[in-house]
């Protein structure tokens, strides 16, 4: 009886044992590589945008630097730069540091923006966005997503920029162009089937 404890036990050891390191083992792709590494991007597939939409600009585009000094505000600013030189259809980027700013985002559920507002010195990491004029009512809009780095610890906030007063300084660049056409991809449709006999 004693014999048949011990070679439970020894067995259950062994079961442990086999488990564990059947654990610690990564989980790998067909490829033998720990799922979070890529050995090579995969291949291009057509057919994976159906309502992708293509516009042609106009190659005779009009470039900007604006440039912002502290104090200054600069989503009024920017659309107010818009307004003065017409723009139409304009996307730009941007890098500087920041003394207060609005991060938001927009919750679907509740239709409004939830908002973080940030009163500390801080280094912007991403600044994108357009400024596109209605061609109804006229009115341009200046649409600004980015990130910023707080100076205190680092600490990164991103969303969309709803306002942002300058610190030192920020260097923004536009271009700005005329749309000529634009293009709807045909829907994907699948390929009939014949009828049966």
């Amino acid at each position: 009886m004693k014999k048949f404890a011990t070679g439970c036990v020894m067995l259950a050891a062994l079961t442990a044992a086999a488990h564990a390191q059947t654990a610690a083992q990564p989980e790998t792709t067909a490829g033998g590589l720990p799922v979070e590494y890529l050995n090579t991007p995969p291949p291009p597939q057509t057919g994976q945008a159906p309502t992708m939409r293509v516009t042609e600009l106009n190659p005779d585009k009009r470039s900007f630097q604006v440039v912002f000094s502290k104090g200054d505000e600069a989503i009024q600013g920017l659309k107010e730069f818009a307004d003065k030189n017409n723009l139409t259809l304009a996307h730009l980027t941007a890098f500087g540091a920041l003394q207060s700013a609005s991060i938001s985002w927009f919750e679907a559920d509740k239709r409004i923006y939830k908002t973080i507002r940030l009163k500390e010195m801080m280094e912007v990491t991403s600044f994108i966005g357009s400024i596109v004029k209605n061609a109804t009512t006229g009115v341009r809009t200046v649409h600004v997503h980015g990130s910023v780095a707080v100076y205190r610890n680092g600490t990164v906030y991103a969303g969309h920029i709803t306002d942002a007063v300058i610190g030192p300084t920020m260097q923004v660049y536009v271009d700005d162009s005329a749309p000529l056409t634009t293009t709807a991809q045909a829907p994907v449709t699948a390929p009939a089937t014949a009828p049966a006999r």
